[in-house]
């Protein structure tokens, strides 16, 4: 597997849109980031913060359907989709990856169905400081 290519961004720079085309994975190798989408009237959902080790999104042959963009100074290590699902520990990547995503999601689709305002406000700091490095 060849190595990725990294790629530096400073603080509100763009690290992808959506409508940009899938087929690289990129993993946040410093820094932390925000995922979100944007609606027509201009205002923004954040879907998830990310921070060091996270894969950003898992498109491989399609559109990204959401935005990225730095909150802090990051460095993201993009990994060729097609080169790293042909190999066994690619793969095995990749599906490590997908279960952490996974278990995120529904740690907040429980914090947004069963949880308090306050409750979900604690969680959001507590996942904030996580992704800054303040545990």
């Amino acid at each position: 597997m060849s190595a990725p290519s990294i790629t530096t961004f400073k603080k509100r720079d763009v690290i992808f849109a959506a409508g940009d085309a899938g087929g690289a994975l990129p993993k946040l190798i410093k820094g932390a980031a925000i995922l979100y989408t944007l609606f027509e009237d201009g205002r923004r959902q954040v879907l998830d913060l990310a921070g060091p080790g996270d894969v950003l999104h898992f498109e491989v042959d399609g559109a990204i359907d959401f935005y990225a963009e730095a909150l802090t100074a990051c460095e993201v290590a993009c990994y060729d989709a097609a080169e790293l699902l042909s190999s066994s520990d690619g793969t095995t990547f990749v599906m490590e990856q997908m279960r952490e995503r996974l278990a995120i999601e529904r740690r907040h689709v429980t914090m947004l169905s069963e949880k308090s305002a306050a409750e979900r406000l604690t969680d959001f700091i507590h996942l904030s400081a996580e992704c800054l490095g303040q545990d």
